[in-house]
């Protein structure tokens, strides 16, 4: 029961950070150097959006929309090099992050995805259930 709770309270508490950069996580979007980076995590065995993702999604919709990027990443794993619990649900988790993006206004021209590093899914089982969505800077 207080894993369950612990691990519920971590949950929460990273799907509530919108930006993360090569330091560790940040609430601010200016960072040297870094891209901002948006997390949206689903629940085990699902691909589907809930309201706190939707929220990241929308936060970063409304920044692309705002700073015109160059490119926008929607990094995950893909079949290929996600844990196998978690394998069928890799192109599901892209396409329902790019549906809301493009539902939101961005360009799909603009999407490019990108696959997290294998060595990457050896941590805990919330970081395997994540999509990136990575503002990729004109200066970049």
């Amino acid at each position: 029961m207080k894993k369950s709770i612990l691990l519920t309270a971590v949950v929460l508490g990273l799907a509530g950070c919108s930006h993360m950069g090569t330091g560790g996580m940040s609430a601010t979007p200016s960072m040297a150097n870094s891209a901002p980076v948006y997390i949206v995590f689903f629940h085990y065995d699902s691909t589907v959006l809930t309201t706190a993702a939707r929220e990241i999604i929308d936060a970063a919709a409304k920044s692309a929309l705002a700073t015109n990027p160059r490119k926008i990443e929607v990094a995950g794993y893909t079949e290929a090099n996600a844990p196998p619990p978690t394998r069928k649900f890799a192109e599901p988790r892209f396409k329902a992050v790019e549906a809301a993006l493009v539902a939101d206004g961005v360009d799909r021209a603009l999407l490019s995805r990108a696959p997290l590093p294998d060595q990457e899914a050896a941590l805990p089982s919330t970081a395997d259930r994540r999509v990136e969505i990575r503002l990729i800077d004109r200066r970049q």
